[in-house]
């Protein structure tokens, strides 16, 4: 039996999620930010935190990581799958 690798996996979930309309977060785990203005990102279905200063956050995820650069950022909360990062948010990068 042929193994699949994860991209193929990942590629065919996608598509039945689509297909019966059902959220990808659910079905294959993706990273959901909510960002209001460039001051406040809410961001569910993390793995965990890898940096944290007031000028970059490392979030990692399922696909890999998340940087957010800015100023006097400040993680106001964190569950085990969501979290609310407040400040002067300049760029968010998926790694």
């Amino acid at each position: 039996m042929k193994k699949q690798n994860g991209t193929s996996h990942e590629l065919k979930a996608q598509k039945i999620s689509s297909q019966l309309k059902l959220p990808q977060d659910v079905t294959i785990g993706a990273t959901i930010l909510t960002v209001t203005g460039n001051y406040e990102i809410t961001i569910e279905n993390f793995k965990g935190i890898l940096e944290y200063t007031e000028e970059c956050i490392v979030i990692k995820n399922k696909k890999g990581m998340i940087r957010i650069t800015g100023k006097k950022l400040l993680i106001h909360y964190f569950t085990n799958d969501s979290m609310m990062i407040s400040g002067i948010m300049k760029q968010i990068e998926f790694l």
